[in-house]
């Protein structure tokens, strides 16, 4: 599926919304990659999914730029909002599995392209 929104916290929330409604809450493994351009955008998608999702069992975290070390992705992370090098390096180094994925959102892709 392809959408275009226009850029801004309406988007972060519709794509948000789409996270939570198909993320698996008894299940510890990562469902969603969310790769944005930059740590502002990761910041902001991190709050939003924490606050819409607080009665669900979620857990949320960054990959950014020296993020922490790659055991963050084996402990029961579901959806891991980042910029795409930390996270095709922890893909790369086989820190971050892929089979449980069931979603990747890549936010202002033309920005990342660039």
């Amino acid at each position: 599926m392809l959408i275009h929104a226009y850029t801004g916290l309406p988007k972060v929330i519709a794509l948000s919304i789409s996270i939570l409604h198909r993320i698996k809450s008894e299940s510890s493994h990562c469902q969603a990659i969310l790769l944005v351009p930059d740590w502002d955008e990761t910041n902001l998608f991190q709050k939003v999914l924490r606050d819409l999702g607080k009665d669900m069992v979620l857990t949320v975290d960054l990959l950014v730029g020296n993020s922490r070390d790659r055991r963050l992705v084996k402990f029961g992370v579901q959806v891991i909002v980042g910029t795409p090098g930390p996270i095709l390096d922890f893909i790369r180094n086989h820190a971050l599995k892929m089979d449980a994925v069931r979603i990747l959102i890549i936010d202002q892709l033309d920005r990342i392209l660039l």
